[in-house]
């Protein structure tokens, strides 16, 4: 990397590779604040190498750049967009640096939350969702790692948006429709996304099998499986509804439109008043299934083996020994 990025961004550290790109946490050294401006910064580069494959993906970039950086502006709970730009065949995206933790590692460090703070996360991100959707745009990679918990407030924050990720997979080009690319995709992505036909539904999935990973720690692939694609996850949950399960079990059906149709139905539903008394709360959760080695019988001493063994064929020859004695004294 250069000493400044675009003449203008000092890299400080590369905080991942994917398959499309890299990120950069950085800081803006033409910022006119009083205090330094860090930022982090995704360079993408598109796999798609044909000079018109190459035209669309930048003009398909620079309009969807230009739109996010519109709608972070205007909604609190979305990273400011600074700028984007292009450099050496490259694409750039540089936002705002959310400080705090995300929910990925806050359950892999303190275990899963309770229903109530997953209900508050819910209807946050629903917030966001039925915002972005109204203005047709979807986020496209929502999953436990992409939701921080931002350090001063402790709001949850929508951050990595997918759909730039797929511009660079070339999946909104039409020969590009309706084919696998596995390897942009990551566990908490249905079906109709993978093929290139993502909808307001795909973020609603994605959203719900987030809410049980925060409910579980379980992976989407860690739990067990039920037919077309449904899990049985409320048995790994702790003390949870059964409206809860049910809301969350229509939100990851493997068809997308017997899903909630948008967020705002969804965050009707979720926010309704429970009926008394309806459904029965699960059993207390289970753990998880881990392979464990049989325990080892404790091996036996031979010689106290051998004593014991001889005891208990003395002991009834012994018994019946002294009736008879007993017996002979009160006859005489």
């Amino acid at each position: 990397m250069p000493a400044l990025l675009n003449h203008r961004y000092a890299i400080i550290q590369l905080l991942g590779t994917g398959q499309v790109g890299r990120t950069f946490f950085a800081e803006d050294m033409r910022a006119t604040l009083p205090s330094r401006r860090w930022c982090i910064i995704k360079e993408y580069e598109p796999q798609i190498r044909t000079t018109e494959g190459y035209r669309l993906i930048q003009e398909e970039f620079r309009k969807r750049a230009a739109t996010l950086a519109r709608l972070s502006r205007e909604h609190r709970y979305i990273p400011a967009i600074y700028h984007h730009f292009t450099k050496d065949g490259l694409f750039y995206l540089v936002r705002e640096w959310v400080q705090g933790e995300s929910l990925g590692n806050w359950v892999e460090q303190r275990g899963p939350l309770g229903e109530a703070d997953v209900r508050k996360v819910l209807v946050r991100i629903l917030d966001i969702l039925e915002y972005i959707h109204r203005r047709r745009m979807l986020h496209g990679d929502i999953q436990p790692h992409h939701i921080i918990l931002r350090e001063w407030d402790g709001e949850p924050v929508l951050i990595n948006f997918g759909e730039f990720r797929d511009v660079f997979a070339g999946r909104f080009l039409p020969r590009q429709r309706g084919t696998r690319l596995d390897s942009v995709l990551s566990a908490y992505t249905p079906l109709e996304q993978q093929t290139g036909r993502a909808n307001a539904a795909s973020d609603l999935y994605s959203l719900g099998l987030t809410a049980i990973y925060l409910l579980t720690g379980g992976l989407p692939q860690d739990l067990e499986s039920m037919q077309m694609g449904m899990v049985r996850w409320y048995r790994y949950a702790g003390n949870i509804s059964p409206e809860l399960v049910n809301i969350l079990n229509r939100t990851i059906q493997y068809n997308w439109r017997d899903r909630y149709g948008n967020a705002q139905k969804f965050l009707k539903e979720l926010q309704a008043p429970s009926p008394a008394g309806k459904g029965i709360p699960p059993s207390r959760p289970k753990p998880y299934p881990v392979s464990r080695p049989a325990p080892r019988p404790t091996p036996s001493n031979p010689s106290l083996t051998g004593m014991q063994e001889w005891f208990r064929a003395l002991l009834p020859g012994s018994l019946i020994g002294a009736m008879i004695v007993f017996a002979y004294l009160l006859i005489t």
